[in-house]
């Protein structure tokens, strides 16, 4: 067990933005390792929202420290938002629900996708918590059609690593049993949704089928997507089948967060460059339309 002490003084110490992400990073590890430490359970201010959480599992670990997991991410996806009437958001991949739980203050409807229970309950624990009536949970994963496939789910702090590929994170993954896949578009369909501005996917390797399935969403809605492009998904799916898979007019646009100011100091939450499509890398990319 951390001392409380102890843990308030990183606390402050890892919200101090305007210091490089990765001081701060290495500092809060040296103490308190998330792959190292025991479940100790907390509730702390998340944007005006209450969070629970446990300091063994990586997402909130991040939350308490940080304030937040990936929170240049967050910061884009609301500035996407920011002038548009009554937004609906679509979390594929929504983990424990940190991204639905904070976009649920800047959007008229989120609608999150979980198929795995482990991490679906503490979503619906933190909507519970929050009495929140915008987000609706979907304990089902997206994809290109309806089945049942394989689910490998992590070991360690990381719970929300969990995958449909067999062959993402190997090392860490063991295979559970079959979770429900449905098909994108009718499933979207059926919500009868009156408008779709934006789509988080982050599937652990799983991305091309999501959005294969989204196909005739993405063409009827136009949303923006926040995508991360790993390297599970790059083994998956090229840049040329991403490509091939979108609108035509559609394009790509890589997200970098936390970019540096010297050796210590945070420039900035988040920056957007055209992509390289000749030397394509890894990482967060934003899909949007022409």
């Amino acid at each position: 067990m951390v001392p409380e002490t102890m843990l308030h003084l990183l606390q402050q110490f890892g919200r101090m933005d305007w210091l490089a992400f990765g001081v701060r990073d290495r500092i809060i590890r040296h103490f308190v390792n998330p792959d190292k430490v025991g479940p100790q359970e907390f509730e702390t201010d998340f944007f005006g929202l209450k969070y629970q959480g446990s300091l063994n599992t990586f997402i909130d670990w991040s939350v308490y420290f940080y304030g937040a997991y990936e929170k240049g991410l967050l910061y884009l996806m609301r500035d996407l938002l920011q002038e548009r009437q009554n937004p609906v958001f679509i979390d594929v991949g929504a983990n424990v629900g940190q991204h639905s739980l904070f976009m649920s203050k800047f959007c008229h409807e989120v609608h999150a996708f979980e198929p795995y229970e482990r991490v679906s309950t503490l979503l619906l624990a933190k909507i519970a918590l929050n009495n929140l009536s915008n987000i609706v949970l979907h304990q089902v994963g997206l994809g290109d059609k309806n089945e049942f496939l394989d689910f490998y789910a992590p070991e360690g702090c990381n719970i929300g690593t969990g995958s449909f590929m067999p062959d993402h994170a190997a090392d860490n993954n063991v295979h559970i049993g079959k979770l429900e896949i449905v098909a994108g578009d009718p499933y979207i369909a059926k919500l009868q949704l009156p408008r779709l501005d934006l789509i988080k996917i982050d599937v652990e390797g799983f991305e091309k089928c999501v959005l294969l399935g989204l196909k005739g969403t993405l063409a009827r809605y136009r949303p923006w997507v926040v995508m991360e492009y790993s390297v599970s998904t790059r083994n998956n799916m090229s840049v040329r089948e991403l490509r091939e898979i979108l609108p035509s007019d559609y394009r790509l646009q890589k997200i970098t967060t936390n970019s540096k100011y010297g050796l210590f100091f945070n420039r900035s939450y988040y920056n957007l460059t055209d992509f390289d499509y000749r030397n394509p890398c890894t990482g967060d990319l934003l899909l949007l339309p022409g």
